[in-house]
């Protein structure tokens, strides 16, 4: 491919520090990819500038962008392997055998990489575990929950609990203090300093504009005096009286006595000149429209100024209550620091944000610094605008002899999750002053969209991002550079955006559904990229963007009612489907079956199907007690209720004899199916539309409980809450795009780095969603908070607010950084197109993207003439498929929540993919308990019917192996093992024995095995975008090389050894492949380990990669099912 002048500088720079501004659609992926190609050819010239594949460090955003990366990298030293020879060749097939142990990947895979290398001086232990967000979070929950209970701080932080709820300040903790932990200043010092100090900075702000203000009427003054001078005399003017009268007053206060300037502009400013005086008194005029006014606006708007101060100044009595609170809220968040850091010191593991704090502790050590500055010559960074403070932190601490930087900030999106877009306009702003090392590209050249759209694009964002001289050092500004179209023919230069604006969301989602039709019945044509020619579009060459998913639900049912194929990515909406909606529902009336919230969503469900009217008598009638009304059958006497509500309040009443308590009687996953099938609610599902989907639907939810572990319906839902509120968060998603010939839907965060021929931006009157919180946390202003008391005066009137002038100075700042993000989230929306762009809205919000595209037009016609304005549209017949075609709207689940299979449903599948089918996914044999099955299954692979579980003895085996590699004696290993699992003491003695013999021969193997390096190792493997679940018993390192062990109590014989071998060997193959592609290692071999054999115990399992491809191709099938 052909280099554009910007793409060669970025590529060939030898600078050693390189800022590249790439604007969407311009190729960067690419540049990066040659740049470090480049970096090789020097080093294989023995250039100073050049490095070998151990030395450079490139780092990105998401696992995705890195593996790509990394392919593309790779594909480029095999192609230099095949078509060099000699010594070149031989430097090519080098770096290629290297290239396992290349550092490519995520800022955090990189923090992991420097912390295990580095544990001893970074004070972890060097098997820790990642937790993800998602365990993250309910991990602080658990802590949180747990001391606000705490009876030593109940009396000690009751104060707080007047002003906010204790749910908030739950809420509150755990945000406040992920912000905080986003900067390198530990979070003793934020609290320290966590008092209201801005009362006297407020009073003086008042006195300086107060003073001002007078300085300025004085000034005016002169100018006014200037003016008189050239004034008529009144009596000259004789037919216009009101200019005369006016006239006499302002020349009677001009030469008046001056009594101070307050007074002179309280009597200057009631003076209003005629139109009229422009033709009978122009000098009167000219003072008037052009000093007079604008003197009048300003000094108002100071004055309003000051009156918002004054509002905002606080009474003793307020700051007393302020100061308590910041007291209190720091208290409680340094305690939960302390809870939370112990906690994840007890089960070893760290969090993200812990990765980047401590890799930055370990490089404040200057040995290690040099180790890594001699170890990575070139930092290759992608993404840039998506970092924080941390990861620029971590670079500029290691200080590489080279660093290429790579970002967009009219991209950055992310602020939720920390990214600070200062950081990338910072960078630019570096390397174009510092001529000598460094250097700025702009990559402007944008080769994926056709002419007219980027013509819009340029247009729309020249105003929108507009940087005045006096906006320049706002960090969060960012300055719009045009993109210039490489696809310019005539076809490229046609119209290509259209805008419709309807009455009402139904309407805006109709036109949606037609205009799609209309497009496909017409046979609208794309650019093939691959191809390179004009083809008639497919389905899948569409996508539907939303800001938000608030009205998806409202969007599916119109594509449906067009037979529209669809695939909604990111998990968008799940816990919206009314059919998961009601099984969470009747799960939390069965936790708390006497509490009104649950019982009214209970009684308006499609289970019992009150009306809005019913549930209005019922309150009226049981007046505060609805659940005794209810259970005691008052209602039966109720005479302002219909029969027809009767029976169903009848009905609702055997729910609660048979129901309630609810105790599981089976397996969870087994008892969560029998309540769904025998409440009614799998027929609810049956007998609507999309059935099969809506079943299927409820039953990932229950695979998602059961995977909780536990028989708590309280903790269960308080779980289920914590992953619900983190599926919100919008923008986790890594999308993989399937193979279905269907449209895409998906939020504007996911859309990020894709690209569609037909791209339909929906909801263009939202408006940007504003922070909330009444304690914030500003790396500035430090810890913030307002509150509201009780109006002492009037006990009936609203609260009073009390909001510091540090609050207001947070809130404003978060107000316009998220108005900026706004249109950056648009601009990322709008250049997803290639072909075509269609954007539509229902009403006009303040701010909008509407808003603010209608402020452009007005402001510049040539934008109107690329816009196709549509006002109305035709209905379109149904859409007829082949059933090969589609069949079923395809769910792609988010990261958090994805299509996931444990490596024993994996294995399950490859060795009876037909009892796999009949159990997983027709559920055939849902009233097996399927504890006591997998307990049948685990007997008859020991061969014995032993009086204990297997199940049992395997989790203590593992348990005690794992203590004894932490240092432990095998009898205290055992007995802590014992203690751990709660078994009664008349149970201990069977385990016991056994026990003891299989950590004999454990500790008798462990010099033939290798130093443990991991126990236990939790992971999440990605497979194309199949989640496989699972955990590693054992990875040991020998002195070059990795192997990971698979510990087994099962009887192995000459007849069934081979059957066991072969049983495992997929097991092992995805602990293999999971270690490695988490942690950029080579495992050298795979082990089973039968713990009972102790001189044949090992077997290894030999690495075929047709077996891998063969294992992937399995779960790919999987997947489908």
């Amino acid at each position: 491919m052909e280099r554009n002048i910007q793409q060669r500088a970025a590529i060939f720079s030898k600078k050693p520090f390189v800022t590249v501004s790439a604007g969407a659609g311009s190729g960067k992926t690419s540049v990066l990819t040659e740049r470090y190609r480049f970096i090789l050819e020097e080093c294989l010239h023995s250039n100073s500038f050049g490095a070998n594949v151990k030395e450079i460090v490139a780092l990105t955003f998401t696992e995705k962008a890195a593996r790509e990366m990394r392919n593309r990298i790779r594909s480029q030293i095999e192609k230099m392997v095949e078509s060099t020879n000699g010594a070149s060749k031989q430097f090519w097939m080098t770096q290629l055998q290297d290239f396992e142990q290349a550092t490519i990947s995520t800022f955090h895979s990189f923090c992991m990489k420097l912390l295990k290398e580095y544990s001893f001086e970074a004070d972890v232990y060097p098997d820790f575990s990642l937790m993800d967000d998602l365990q993250s979070s309910q991990l602080k929950k658990q802590v949180i929950n747990d001391l606000l209970e705490e009876a030593n701080y109940l009396e000690k932080w009751q104060s707080i609990y007047v002003y906010y709820p204790r749910s908030k300040i739950k809420d509150l903790v755990i945000s406040v203090y992920g912000k905080m932990r986003e900067f390198e200043t530990p979070i003793q010092h934020w609290l320290s300093e966590a008092t209201v100090l801005d009362q006297s900075v407020l009073e003086q702000e008042v006195l300086n504009v107060e003073a001002s203000i007078i300085n300025q009427i004085e000034q005016f003054m002169l100018v006014a005096i200037e003016y008189r001078s050239g004034f008529p005399a009144p009596e000259s003017i004789t037919r216009a009286s009101a200019v005369q009268a006016r006239l006499k007053e302002i020349i009677d206060i001009l030469d008046s006595p001056f009594t101070g300037a307050l007074n002179w502009y309280q009597s200057i400013i009631k003076i209003n000149v005629p139109n009229t005086a422009e033709k009978h008194a122009p000098a009167l005029y000219q003072f008037y429209k052009h000093e007079l006014l604008p003197f009048k606006e300003e000094i108002n708007r100071q004055l309003m100024q000051i009156a918002v101060f004054k509002k905002q100044l606080l009474s003793n009595d307020q700051i007393g209550i302020m100061n308590e609170i910041m007291k209190v809220f720091a208290d409680i968040l340094l305690h939960f620091d302390q809870v939370y850091t112990r906690e994840k010191r007890a089960l070893n593991v760290l969090d993200f944000s812990d990765l980047q704090q401590k890799a930055i502790s370990l490089l404040e050590n200057e040995h290690i610094q040099e180790l890594c500055r001699k170890q990575y010559k070139h930092f290759l960074l992608d993404e840039v605008q998506d970092t924080n403070h941390l990861q620029m932190s971590l670079l500029e601490r290691i200080n590489p002899t080279y660093r290429f930087i790579v970002g967009d900030g009219k991209q950055s999106i992310y602020r939720f999750r920390g990214a600070d877009v200062g950081l990338i306009k910072q960078m630019s702003e570096l390397a174009k002053k510092d001529s000598e090392n460094g250097e700025y590209i702009n990559l402007y050249i944008n080769y994926r969209t056709c002419a007219s759209i980027i013509d819009f694009v340029n247009l729309t964002f020249e105003q929108l991002m507009k940087v005045d001289l006096s906006e320049v050092q706002i960090p969060y500004k960012i300055q719009y550079e045009k993109l210039e179209s490489a696809r310019t023919g005539d076809r490229e230069q046609e119209n290509r955006v259209e805008l419709y604006v309807a009455s009402d969301k139904d309407s805006e989602y109709q036109f949606i559904a037609n205009r799609i039709v209309e497009m496909k019945k017409t046979k609208q044509e794309i650019y093939d990229k691959d191809t390179k020619v004009w083809r008639n579009l497919d389905w899948h060459d569409i996508a539907i963007l939303i800001p938000t998913r608030t009205n998806l639900l409202k969007l599916e049912r119109e594509l449906q009612i067009k037979n529209i194929p669809y695939t909604v990515y990111g998990g968008l909406g799940f816990y919206d489907q009314p059919e998961v909606r009601d099984m969470i529902m009747l799960l939390q009336w069965l936790n708390r079956p006497y509490e009104e919230l649950y019982i009214f969503a209970f009684l308006k469900s499609p289970l019992i199907s009150l009306t809005l009217d019913d549930l209005y008598k019922i309150k009226q009638s049981s007046k505060k007690d609805v659940a005794s009304y209810l259970y005691q059958h008052h209602f039966i006497n109720d005479h302002s209720l219909s029969d027809n509500a009767k029976q169903a309040l009848m009905k609702f009443s055997r729910f609660f004899l048979e129901y309630i308590p609810f105790i599981p009687s089976a397996g969870i996953k087994t008892s969560l199916r029998q309540l769904f099938q025998k409440s009614g609610l799998e027929s609810i599902c049956l007998l609507q539309k999309n059935n099969v989907q809506r079943v299927r639907n409820v039953e990932k939810l229950i695979d998602i409980l059961a995977s909780f572990n536990t028989f708590s319906l309280e903790e269960m839902i308080n779980r289920l809450t914590v992953v619900m509120d983190f599926s919100e968060k919008e923008g986790n998603a890594e999308v993989e795009l399937t193979d279905e010939n269907s449209l895409h839907i998906m939020t504007v965060h996911a859309s990020k780095g894709l690209e569609f021929p037909i791209v339909f931006v929906t909801n263009l009157n939202g408006t940007p969603r504003a922070d909330s919180g009444d304690v914030r946390f500003d790396e500035t202003i430090g810890l913030v908070a307002k509150c509201k008391v009780e109006n002492e005066v009037d006990l009936l009137a609203s609260p009073i607010e009390i909001k510091p002038l540090s609050f207001s100075q947070t809130e404003e700042i978060s107000k316009r950084q998220g108005e900026e993000e706004w249109k950056r989230l648009f601009y990322v929306a709008v250049t997803r197109a290639r072909d075509y762009l269609v954007l539509t809205a229902h009403g006009q919000g303040r701010g909008s993207w509407l808003d603010q595209l209608n402020t452009v037009m007005e402001m510049d016609n040539l934008l109107q003439n690329k816009i196709k304005m549509i006002d109305t549209f035709q209905n379109e017949e149904r859409v007829v498929l082949n059933r090969k075609e589609y069949e079923l709207p395809n769910y792609q689940m988010r990261e958090d929540l994805p299509v996931s299979f444990s490596v024993s449903e994996v294995t399950s599948f490859i060795h009876d993919p037909s009892s796999y089918y009949r159990k997983h996914v027709l559920k055939l044999d849902v009233n097996l308990d399927e504890e006591e099955g997998q307990k049948e299954y685990d007997e008859w692979l020991d061969e014995e019917t032993p009086k204990y579980s297997p199940a049992i003895l395997g989790t203590l085996v593992h348990r005690a192996c794992e203590l004894i590699d932490l240092g432990y004696q095998n009898n205290d290993a055992m007995n802590l093992a014992l203690r751990e699992m709660s078994l009664r003491e008349d149970e201990q003695p069977l385990y016991l024995d056994k026990l003891s013999m299989f950590l004999q021969h454990y500790e008798r193997s462990q010099d033939k095995l290798g130093d443990p390096i991991a126990n236990e190792w939790k992971f999440t493997l990605d497979i194309d975008g199949v989640s496989i679940i699972g955990e590693i018993d054992k990875v040991v390192k020998t002195e070059i090389s990795y192997h990971v062990i698979d510990l087994k109590t099962n009887y192995i014989t000459e007849d069934n050894i081979h059957t066991l071998i072969e049983y495992y060997k997929p097991q092992l193959y995805l602990y293999k492949l999971a270690y490695e592609n988490k942690n950029d290692v080579t495992i050298k071999s795979m082990k089973l380990f039968f713990l009972r054999n102790e001189e044949n115990g090992i077997y290894d399992i030999p690495f075929e990669i047709e077996y891998e491809n063969h294992l992937k191709e399995q779960i790919r099938k999987m997947a489908k099912l």
